[in-house]
């Protein structure tokens, strides 16, 4: 596991002269922006309601109009804090649903570029609704494993110290799925839902090395967003053909 994960995060060194090739650019360029636009939306709507819940929360709890006011304020804040991680958290499952389309043929274009092999690129609108589908099948599915696991987490957190080794755990959690989503994007051209799940499963180490590259990029400053799917989705792809290239088996 340790040397997957080595061999993930190295992905990304090797998928970053594909960036500015010509035949990803308009790729890499259009799921930014859709990126960057979902994230920004994201973004408002917690700086709005952040001020409103916590000052909401004060009142009720205060009467005095000065207490209350100082109370919101630290609420406010507070409530834009957990928005905002709930914003990374919510964010990458609706990148991976609507960059579905884009993020495959990034993909093909970077698998034709290391192999050298035709690969079909067309995109149809049954392969859009394809790929669609097939993203939001997953996309929900690990929805559901993660908010379990992460819950778990949390409620064994409440136990004094144990904090200090669920915080890492949540990150290798959300690091995990994140990788797996990015990695579907290579998978959907040899395997159905459950054998892909199967081949993630058999090399974490991977996963949780493109996902935890993945979340890192999300904290850079609009920059982040706009980078960390496609750039993502491209060392994943590089990842998936040097395991095949080994045969690993599943």
């Amino acid at each position: 596991m340790v040397f997957e994960f080595i061999s993930g995060i190295r992905a990304y060194l090797k998928g970053a002269k594909y960036y500015f090739k010509g035949f990803t650019v308009a790729y890499v360029l259009v799921s930014g922006v859709l990126s960057l636009i979902v994230f920004l939306g994201l973004v408002w709507l917690a700086y709005s309601y952040g001020d409103d819940a916590g000052f909401a929360f004060a009142q009720g709890i205060l009467s005095d109009s000065e207490e209350a006011g100082l109370l919101s304020t630290i609420l406010s804040w507070m409530t834009r804090i957990l928005l905002w991680i709930v914003i990374i958290f919510v964010f990458r499952y609706i990148i991976l649903i609507i960059t579905a389309p884009i993020m495959g043929i990034l993909s093909e274009k970077v698998e034709q570029g290391e192999t050298g092999l035709d690969i079909d690129q067309s995109l149809s609108i049954w392969k859009q609704f394809y790929l669609i589908g097939r993203g939001t099948r997953i996309a929900i599915s690990n929805l559901g494993r993660e908010l379990s696991i992460t819950i778990v987490l949390l409620l064994i957190s409440l136990i004094p110290g144990a904090v200090i080794v669920t915080t890492p755990l949540i990150f290798v959690v959300q690091a995990y799925y994140a990788g797996f989503g990015n990695l579907d994007f290579f998978m959907e051209r040899r395997f159905d839902t459950r054998d892909s799940r199967k081949f993630v499963s058999k090399h974490k180490g991977v996963a949780i090395a493109n996902g935890s590259v993945f979340l890192l990029l999300l904290v850079i400053p609009l920059a982040g967003p706009f980078i960390a799917p496609s750039f993502a989705s491209i060392a994943a792809t590089i990842s998936g053909l040097e395991l095949l290239e080994k045969d690993y088996t599943f």
